[in-house]
């Protein structure tokens, strides 16, 4: 395992994607949706497209640094941060490894949910 390890934590929700750059518990970089202001697109902020241009300056930014060995961390609802994420690194980063993808999202348990009273 290399020393330079890298950690990449995804926090996502409906309406904004966050991504933080660590690196030993120390962050470096952070990117977000809701920072970033396109003209593209109006009022729906978490859109593929907004997702593409963050995810390509994430990607100029790591190219720039030289990181090579990252650890993914993904955290929040599920939607289209992740998948769009991981494909775009994939396929265009060929010197970049990543070590290990982890899902930290929990399963919330709100107990059980009474029954609705009829109205007369």
């Amino acid at each position: 395992m290399p020393d330079d390890k890298f950690d990449i934590i995804i926090k996502s929700s409906y309406k904004n994607s966050q991504f933080f750059l660590y690196n030993n518990l120390k962050l470096l970089k952070q990117w977000s949706i809701k920072s970033k202001l396109y003209k593209k697109s109006d009022k729906r902020k978490n859109t593929k497209y907004n997702l593409n241009e963050l995810v390509y300056s994430i990607k100029n930014y790591i190219e720039d640094k030289k990181i090579f060995y990252i650890s993914l961390i993904f955290t929040g609802i599920q939607g289209i941060a992740k998948r769009y994420f991981l494909q775009f690194l994939l396929e265009n980063n060929k010197n970049l490894k990543i070590l290990k993808i982890v899902k930290g999202t929990k399963v919330p348990f709100n107990g059980c949910r009474p029954k609705k009273k009829k109205r007369k």
